[in-house]
């Protein structure tokens, strides 16, 4: 009973904290309208089975909130115990050009244009799927690697300067910075 009681714990402890632990789906406010379907979108995860943490994020939060936007196409790879696994990962990190610093202990690729290192908060998610087509990049990258503690995030869109943002700040104030710096970038 302890274990189950420490299991329960250190699952609903998270899934309260990212506030979508609302009865099983999302809260309204956090549903991604996307104007194309996203079924067939490939979504790779690269994760540690043994992080404890780490599953819990992936599995039982980023995983279920991908399903309810509509995303099936979602493979997840052990890139500590699965070698290959482990080489694809750098190798797709060397070819996508994501700096050193942008790199966590955990990565989401959603069809390469969206990549999530380490735990990213869930309504940065959301908001980037929200945006669907209109996207004001061609691709971007979201790091928040502390697994306790974490106080910012860090994101880059392949253009200017890596940005910082404490966590509760939504990922509309990089991309009004965006559009602002970078005449080429339309969110309308």
């Amino acid at each position: 009973m302890a274990v189950l009681s420490r299991c329960l714990k250190h699952l609903l402890i998270p899934l309260i904290f990212l506030g979508i632990y609302s009865g099983g789906t999302l809260p309204a406010h956090a549903s991604p309208t996307l104007e194309t379907s996203v079924s067939e979108t490939p979504v790779t995860i690269y994760s540690s089975q043994a992080c404890g943490h780490c599953h819990i994020y992936v599995e039982e939060v980023v995983e279920e909130v991908l399903k309810q936007v509509g995303f099936e196409n979602i493979t997840i790879k052990d890139f500590i115990s699965d070698q290959k696994a482990r080489q694809e990962l750098v190798e797709l990190t060397q070819k996508l050009g994501i700096p050193m610093e942008l790199r966590g202990h955990l990565a989401i690729f959603i069809d390469d244009s969206i990549i999530l290192e380490g735990h990213v908060p869930i309504p940065v998610i959301t908001d980037l799927l929200r945006l669907g087509e209109k996207r004001p990049f061609e691709r971007i990258v979201v790091l928040q690697d502390e697994m306790h503690g974490a106080k910012s995030y860090k994101v880059w869109a392949f253009r200017g300067e890596i940005k910082e943002y404490p966590l509760d700040t939504p990922i509309s104030q990089y991309l009004d910075w965006l559009q602002k710096n970078f005449s080429w970038v339309n969110l309308g």
